[in-house]
């Protein structure tokens, strides 16, 4: 990562939760990596978490991610995407 990252509202990222009363949240987190000494090599990073309670105590949680860099070193590819399930046990 670059040493200096622009987020709008926290430390953590802007993040913006959609709750609804069945017991399903849906949040996005979107930061811009800046490059100081080259403009022309920033990059962006997107995560979107889907969040279903199953129960009280037990709640299943989908991310994806998007990784975007400008600039790829090399021959990378300059987009890279994962996905992500988890089971979250709240005590």
């Amino acid at each position: 990562r670059l040493p200096c990252a622009l987020r709008c509202d926290s430390a953590a990222g802007p993040r913006h939760h959609t709750a609804h009363k069945r017991g399903w949240t849906l949040a996005e987190r979107i930061v811009y990596y800046p490059n100081f000494d080259d403009s022309d090599d920033w990059r962006l990073e997107s995560t979107t978490d889907l969040t279903v309670s199953m129960t009280s105590r037990l709640p299943i949680q989908l991310a994806y991610q998007l990784r975007f860099r400008n600039q790829p070193i090399g021959l990378r590819e300059d987009t890279d995407t994962s996905t992500k399930v988890s089971l979250v046990l709240n005590l």
